[in-house]
């Protein structure tokens, strides 16, 4: 009683602030790291380091998952919510794509790795399909433009759709069958894309892949709300 006590008395004086700016300060140290190959040429220990980066991403996604259940229980309404949440990130999204695209079509700037490797085109098409936050129905566009930017259409996908499913976050059962059969999908659809496709970047790059990360983040909102109120 005494060790729960002075765990709820933790969770209240650690404020929410606090924690999530410090837990995006290492996701996007990591994101740095992996992108920026820094540790790589290091020996093994150097190389694990570079290669633990990519998982920058998926505490991101975890991240995401815990501030929408946050915005959303406090929000006036889901328009309130919504809105406040797409105007952090889709301006300059839309910025950054309109122009990342626009100088690889004049040629001043070289195509990324993932247009090269797909055979994108810096075209109308592609560039409709970042716009309207679609682009991951085609993985040959997903992260065809800036090479990092796969990541916010499905960020958009799950700001929208989480809300009304955040019942299944508030109990510990819930979430984890929840986040059981996204992870069943996911692995069914990984096998097939890379059997027919020869990739499963397809699955990768798409919502539902990343679905069981912001039910977890969801479920680590309603579980620390539930204890701090004790």
């Amino acid at each position: 009683m005494e060790q729960l006590m002075s765990n709820n008395r933790f969770l209240r004086a650690y404020g929410d602030t606090d924690f999530i700016t410090g837990l995006r300060a290492l996701a996007a140290t990591m994101v740095v790291i992996i992108h920026s190959g820094a540790f790589m040429g290091w020996g093994s220990v150097g190389n694990a380091m570079t290669g633990a980066g990519k998982y920058g991403v998926d505490i991101f996604f975890v991240i995401s998952g815990f501030t929408i259940a946050k915005t959303f229980t406090e929000a006036s309404s889901y328009r309130s919510y919504l809105t406040r949440r797409i105007m952090r990130i889709v301006p300059l999204y839309y910025v950054l794509i309109s122009f990342a695209i626009l100088v690889v079509a004049a040629g001043l700037m070289n195509p990324s790795y993932w247009m090269l490797r797909f055979g994108a085109e810096p075209d109308l098409y592609n560039w409709i399909m970042h716009l309207s936050m679609l682009s991951y129905l085609d993985y040959r566009v997903a992260n065809s433009v800036l090479g990092v930017e796969w990541s916010i259409p499905i960020e958009v996908f799950w700001y929208i759709a989480l809300p009304s499913m955040l019942f299944l976050s508030k109990s510990l059962k819930g979430a984890v069958a929840t986040m059981f059969v996204l992870a069943i999908l996911t692995a069914a659809f990984s096998y097939a894309s890379k059997k027919y496709l020869g990739t499963s970047l397809p699955i990768k790059w798409t919502p539902i892949s990343q679905g069981h990360l912001f039910f977890l983040g969801a479920w680590a909102f309603f579980f620390r709300s539930r204890n701090v109120e004790k």
